[in-house]
């Protein structure tokens, strides 16, 4: 798998290739940047790029949200103390989404676990409970 291919002869100035993941089981078939016969990179920039196994790519999102978790319990336990119990069961439902995306570790499930957290602190700003949207920072 080739990221980006420079083809023969060519001249490239500046080629960026920032924050990439690629998640496979042969990371020995992964290849950056891919220069042919002759071919010219005068400045390649390939920060924060990521060659992980799917295993280690589990890990690292596993790792990546105990923060959003503990958060989440904190979160419950002021969630309790809403009066109104239509805007608490609305919110209630919307953290039970971001915590079932939240123990789901596949590569698609980073994005919407973004999106349920950004629905969830709409949903309690929505309600006039912004103050207890605050207290998820993580994501």
């Amino acid at each position: 798998m080739k990221i980006v291919s420079v083809g023969k002869n060519a001249k490239v100035g500046k080629l960026s290739i920032k924050r990439n993941i690629v998640v496979t089981n042969d990371v020995s078939s992964v290849v950056g940047v891919d220069i042919g016969e002759n071919g010219e990179v005068v400045n390649l920039d390939a920060e924060g790029n990521e060659v992980m196994t799917p295993e280690a790519y589990t890990a690292k999102l596993k790792q990546e949200r105990l923060p959003l978790l503990a958060e989440l319990a904190i979160f419950k336990e002021q969630l309790n103390e809403i009066q109104n119990e239509i805007s608490r069961a609305r919110i209630k439902r919307e953290v039970t989404k971001v915590e079932e995306l939240s123990l789901q570790y596949d590569i698609s499930s980073n994005d919407k676990l973004k999106n349920a957290v950004k629905v969830l602190k709409e949903t309690c700003f929505n309600v006039g409970c912004g103050v207890i949207a605050g207290l998820i920072t993580t994501l």
